[in-house]
């Protein structure tokens, strides 16, 4: 089977499927994802299958999924052992979106229609697997436009600063307490909020000042903002 293997660039890091629910699912085309075991005592492939969006699991799919995963144990996945060569050998694969967890590392698969993204970590001898499947079209069409950002908005429409897509944002509140939250991009006029339990909320990104002053909040930058343009956002305008 003919694919294309690179490691997880930064900016993909976010749409690794760790902050996101049914609506960022259907736009980004994530179909599931399965969880596995590669254990150096055993050549038994212990791993399970988690639908995200059952509609995108089709036939087809199911067939370039095997396929994939078939060529995949057949090389890099034989052994525990190919695989931490494997990674070795790519040191750029090392994920850096949790520096206090154990080291991972991420690989982008393109076969064509679809897109896999494995994330793998390891553990003595043996190795721990997740593997996202997505529609290659929605993911790389959600790609291109959430690199553009969300802009974070004063009351008077101006933007403050521009959050990238994944980024961590801080809300203080009057008493001096912090609450943490990740931010993704959902479309030109919405964005969704992830709390620290990954509990998720819509909203509108023009709504979003009015928001967090009704809730006593002040929202800052936790991870590098983007460049602001410092012009004022109206619904409807292009950003």
């Amino acid at each position: 089977m003919k694919m294309n293997i690179h490691s997880i660039l930064p900016e993909e890091i976010a749409a690794m499927g760790g902050h996101s629910n049914r609506v960022l699912n259907e736009k980004t085309g994530c179909i599931g994802y399965l969880t596995a075991n590669l254990n150096a005592s055993t050549p038994v492939f212990e791993s399970s299958w988690h639908d995200r969006t059952p509609r995108l699991n089709t036939p087809e799919f199911t067939d370039d999924f095997n396929d994939m995963m078939d060529t995949l144990r057949q090389g890099i996945l034989k052994s525990p052992a190919e695989l931490r060569a494997y990674c070795a050998a790519h040191p750029d694969s090392v994920l850096q979106d949790n520096p206090s967890a154990d080291t991972r590392h991420g690989f982008r698969i393109n076969t064509g229609r679809y897109s896999y993204w494995m994330v793998c970590s390891f553990l003595s001898t043996d190795c721990r697997l997740w593997v996202n499947a997505f529609s290659f079209l929605s993911l790389d069409r959600y790609m291109r436009e959430a690199r553009n950002g969300i802009p974070i908005l004063d009351l008077q429409g101006h933007e403050r600063f521009r959050m990238p897509d994944g980024g961590k944002l801080k809300a203080v509140s009057p008493n001096g307490r912090s609450s943490f939250w990740t931010i993704r991009y959902l479309d030109t006029e919405q964005a969704v909020l992830f709390d620290e339990l990954r509990q998720s909320s819509i909203h509108a990104v023009q709504e979003l000042p009015e928001w967090a002053a009704k809730n006593g909040l002040h929202l800052l930058p936790l991870d590098p903002p983007m460049r602001a343009s410092h012009k004022p956002h109206r619904k409807g305008q292009e950003r």
